[in-house]
């Protein structure tokens, strides 16, 4: 979705039972439909693998992708202020930039 026009850019139906995979497969669309590479790609938990957060990047693309489905009205933690260990996974490195203040 382009969040300054609320426009969604991308859809593809699959018949797979994971979004899994698909991150990039969103990027590739978006490409061809609007002729630009997004900066960001904003995805729901569903998304989320190793693989969504490290591709994106190799087309240029920042990912934030969320670790699990929260509510609206739910508490989150507060951000991060130490530096991030080189020992966290890619998960909790992708948990940690999300709730990142930018």
């Amino acid at each position: 979705m382009d969040h300054e026009h609320r426009v969604i850019v991308a859809d593809r139906p699959t018949d797979q039972v994971s979004d899994k995979g698909q991150a990039v497969v969103m990027i590739e669309e978006t490409i061809l439909n609007t002729g630009d590479t997004p900066k960001e790609l904003f995805a729901r938990a569903g998304y989320f693998s190793t693989r969504a957060v490290a591709e994106p990047h190799a087309l240029g693309v920042d990912p934030f992708i969320a670790q699990e489905m929260t509510h609206h009205r739910a508490g989150s933690e507060s951000a991060p202020r130490s530096r991030v260990s080189r020992k966290l996974s890619a998960q909790d490195r992708m948990r940690r930039k999300i709730r990142k203040k930018r």
